[in-house]
């Protein structure tokens, strides 16, 4: 798989958020889906940007929503865009949502991804908040 484009993707640069305290951050998505059926809402890569490197993946945790499911699959593939990581293989995780059979109408789900700081997952965490607001059609 790589890092095509999708409904919305970002890239993570965990070893970039380098604080000595827990940082946060939250950032909000719209989508419009096709009742029943399964849709990527988002996808990232885990890497360091100074050497290209694969990190840890995250630990994940979500907010169920009220009409659908979600799903968090972990894969790797080539990074894209510019610069000298571009082709690099990476670890990655995208978020997909399927909702009820029949239902219409508006979803909503929240997807938290905690980031351990240092090698050995010790110290400071980076927790990245991502809400979705799903209008299913």
């Amino acid at each position: 798989m790589t890092f095509s484009k999708s409904l919305f993707s970002a890239i993570i640069l965990t070893a970039a958020v380098a604080t000595s305290s827990t940082s946060a951050f939250a950032k909000t998505y719209n989508s419009k889906v096709r009742s029943g059926k399964t849709v990527q809402l988002f996808n990232f890569s885990v890497f360091d940007p100074r050497d290209c490197g694969a990190m840890a993946y995250p630990k994940v945790e979500y907010k169920k929503p009220a009409h659908g499911t979600i799903t968090i699959k972990k894969f790797r593939g080539k990074l894209p865009g510019k610069g000298h990581c571009k082709g690099k293989v990476a670890k990655g995780m995208a978020v997909y949502y399927k909702s009820k059979r029949g239902y219409r109408g508006a979803d909503k789900a929240k997807v938290y991804f905690s980031f351990p700081r240092g090698v050995d997952g010790t110290g400071y965490t980076s927790v990245r908040v991502f809400n979705f607001n799903i209008n299913v059609k």
